[in-house]
C-alpha cells in the first residue's frame, strides 16, 4: 500500500534547482577528496654533517616529465615542504652557501607522504696556481705573522656555523731544474685534505695530463706540485666551532 503521509506533489521549481545544486556539490566534495587522496608530498629537515639544521635552506624540486619547478626557502628550523604533488619523477637540489650541492631523485605514487632528512657537507676550498719557466731560486715557504694571524682569526669567528680555513704557511711550487729551458708545459690538479690539526695531505693526483697534447705530465711536475702543497699549513676549518676536515682542490699550472 502506498503511504497516505507521503507528499507526492511535484517539485517546484527552486527545489529542483537546490536539490541539482546539492547534488554537484556533493560531487565537487567527492572529487576533491580523491585528488587529495592521490596527490603526494615530500617534506623534512635539512642537517648538516654534524646532525645540526641548516637555517633557511634553498631548495628547488623539478618534475622530470615536464621539467615544471618548484622552488621553496626552508625555515630557521631547516623544514620545507612541497604539497599537492602530482605522482611523477622528481629531481631535488638543495642550496646552502658554504655547503656542496646536494642531489636527490625521488619517484612518487600517488597519495605517498615522503618524510627525509637531507644531509648536506662542507664545500670543497680550490686554489689555482701557476709556475714559470724562471732561472730565480725556488721560493721559501712563507709564514703570516701572529700579528696577522690574530686578526684573520677574530675576523674569521665573527661568522657564522662555518669559519673557513686559513693558510698560514705557503710554500709555491718551482719549476723543476730538469726541465727548464726545454718549453715542456702541463697541468696538475690534486685532492686534497685539509686536516683538522692545519696539515695538508695530498690524497691522489686528478690530472697529470698537458692540457694541449692531453699525454702524461712529467713526473717531476707531478712530483713538485705534491711536495709544495704537502708544507701548506692551515687553521682549520671550524663547524660550530670545532675543527673538521676539509676537501681542497688545487691546479697548478707549468708554463714555460
Amino acid at each position: 500500500m502506498l503511504n497516505s503521509h507521503t507528499n507526492r506533489r511535484p517539485l517546484t521549481r527552486r527545489a529542483r534547482f537546490w536539490s541539482l545544486g546539492g547534488l554537484v556539490l556533493a560531487s565537487i566534495l567527492v572529487a576533491g577528496l580523491q585528488v587529495a587522496a592521490q596527490t603526494s608530498r615530500i617534506a623534512g629537515t635539512v642537517v648538516d654533517q654534524a646532525g645540526h639544521v641548516v637555517q633557511n635552506p634553498g631548495l628547488t624540486l623539478t618534475n622530470r616529465a615536464t621539467a615544471e619547478q618548484l622552488g621553496v626557502t626552508g625555515g630557521d628550523a631547516g623544514r620545507f615542504e612541497f604539497a599537492e604533488l602530482e605522482p611523477a619523477e622528481y629531481s631535488l637540489v638543495v642550496r646552502k652557501p658554504g655547503f656542496e650541492r646536494l642531489f636527490r631523485r625521488f619517484s612518487l605514487e600517488g597519495g605517498e607522504q615522503i618524510e627525509e632528512e637531507l644531509v648536506l657537507r662542507l664545500g670543497s676550498v680550490e686554489e689555482t696556481i701557476v709556475v714559470t719557466d724562471t732561472s730565480e731560486s725556488p721560493t721559501a715557504a712563507r709564514t703570516i705573522s701572529e700579528a696577522t694571524r690574530a686578526r684573520y682569526l677574530e675576523h674569521r669567528n665573527q661568522g657564522g656555523t662555518i669559519a673557513p680555513p686559513i693558510k698560514i704557511r705557503d710554500l709555491a711550487p718551482v719549476y723543476p731544474a730538469s726541465v727548464r729551458g726545454s718549453g715542456f708545459e702541463g697541468r696538475v690538479v690534486l685532492e686534497a685534505l685539509i686536516k683538522t690539526d692545519g696539515t695538508v695531505e695530498v690524497l691522489q693526483i686528478l690530472a697529470p695530463v698537458d692540457p694541449a697534447t692531453m699525454t702524461a705530465v712529467y713526473p717531476d711536475l707531478a712530483r713538485s706540485a705534491v711536495e709544495a702543497v704537502g708544507g701548506w699549513r692551515y687553521e682549520p676549518t671550524l663547524l660550530h666551532g670545532v675543527p673538521v676536515d676539509t676537501r681542497m682542490t688545487i691546479s697548478v699550472t707549468f708554463r714555460s
